[in-house]
């Protein structure tokens, strides 16, 4: 993925990861400026102050996605949507092409943000009072 943003956006932006992880020194092969490990408030500083922020390939949205989509910055990733029933992220579906998605969100950073309106889905669909419902959902179904 790294080497293929690079390829899509050469230098017309600055590519920037955290130096961490398995996949850290080929992110830097490929090209990707990467930064050090920083304290919550310095990575969400992080966070807040990029265009657009690629999630993870995993699949799944986890803690930094949801930091990003809560900040109001695009995200651009590719998520499994029938993980999350009714109401899927505001991302692609899974096989969804990626660095298509960020070319498209680095022409207008401020109107994909507020086409993709992460701040509401996440107050929406990952607040604590909406977990707890979950949860109590869940292990009803158990007893």
């Amino acid at each position: 993925m790294a080497r293929e943003l690079v390829r899509a956006l050469g230098f017309a932006v600055a590519i920037m990861g955290l130096d961490w992880g398995p996949g850290a020194a080929a992110a830097r092969e490929a090209g990707v400026q990467l930064v050090e490990r920083r304290d919550h408030a310095g990575y969400l500083a992080l966070l807040a102050g990029s265009q657009v922020v690629v999630g993870q390939s995993a699949g799944i949205l986890a803690a930094s996605e949801l930091e990003a989509l809560a900040i109001g910055v695009p995200l651009v990733m590719a998520a499994q949507h029938a993980l999350y029933g009714a109401a899927p992220p505001p991302v692609l579906d899974d096989g969804g092409d990626v660095v298509a998605g960020v070319v498209a969100a680095l022409a207008d950073p401020a109107a994909f943000a507020a086409a993709q309106q992460g701040p509401a889905w996440v107050r929406a669909h990952h607040s604590a009072a909406d977990q707890v419902d979950r949860l109590l959902e869940i292990y009803s179904g158990l007893i």
